[in-house]
C-alpha cells in the first residue's frame, strides 16, 4: 500500500465557514493573533537579515522575544549569545555558548564561538580544545580550523619563548619567533 503525501483541501464553498461574514472571521482572527502572541512570531529570517546588516542591538531584542515563546531554540539561543558578545556582554555570550554546548553538543558553531571567546580571554588551552571539539563535529569547518591554526602560532610562539628563558641564548628560536607570521587581532 502506499501512504498519500499531501491532502487535498475542499474547494466547496458552501461548508459552515465559507458562510460567516469576513469581518466575523478576521475579528477571530485579531483575537487569536493577540491573545497567543501570534503576531508577535519572530522568525528566523527576521534575524538573519538583521545579522546580514549587522544590526547587533535589533538581533539582540529579536531574539530575546523568540525566545519567550521558545526558549529552547538552539539557533535562536546562538544569534542571542552572539549579539550579546557583539554587544560587550561576554561573560553572558560565554554562559550561552557552554550551555549551548552541553545541550547540543553535536552543533559545531557554538564551540568554535565559545573557542573564540576563550581566547579572547586569553585561555588558549581551552580555545584550543574548543576548535577542536568544533572540527570533530564537521571536520570541514573553515572557521575552526582557522581558528585553531591562530591557536597554534600562539602555542609555538609561546613555547619558543619559554625555550628562550629555559636555557643559554638561543639566537636560533628567536629567529624562528620573528619568523612566524604576525597574530590575528580577533
Amino acid at each position: 500500500m502506499k501512504h498519500s503525501i499531501a491532502m487535498k483541501l475542499r474547494t466547496d464553498h458552501t461548508t459552515a465557514i465559507s458562510r460567516v461574514a469576513p469581518r466575523v472571521l478576521m475579528c477571530i482572527g485579531l483575537v487569536l493573533f493577540s491573545r497567543w502572541g501570534l503576531a508577535q512570531i519572530v522568525r528566523h529570517a527576521d534575524v538573519e537579515r538583521e545579522l546580514r546588516q549587522a544590526h547587533y542591538e535589533q538581533v539582540f531584542a529579536l531574539s530575546q522575544r523568540a525566545l519567550i515563546e521558545r526558549p529552547r531554540d538552539p539557533q535562536m539561543r546562538f544569534w542571542h549569545a552572539l549579539a550579546l558578545d557583539k554587544l560587550g556582554q561576554t561573560q553572558m555570550a560565554l554562559a550561552e555558548y557552554q550551555a549551548l554546548t552541553q545541550e547540543h553538543p553535536e552543533l559545531p558553531e557554538p564551540h568554535n564561538n565559545l573557542g573564540v571567546l576563550l581566547l579572547k580571554q586569553g585561555d588558549i588551552d581551552a580555545a584550543q580544545a574548543a576548535f577542536q571539539y568544533a572540527l570533530r563535529m564537521n571536520s570541514a569547518y573553515a572557521e575552526a580550523m582557522e581558528n585553531l591554526g591562530d591557536v597554534l602560532l600562539l602555542q609555538a610562539r609561546r613555547l619558543y619563548e619559554n625555550a628562550i628563558q629555559a636555557g643559554p641564548s638561543r639566537a636560533r628560536l628567536s629567529q624562528k619567533i620573528n619568523n612566524l607570521p604576525p597574530l590575528p587581532h580577533k
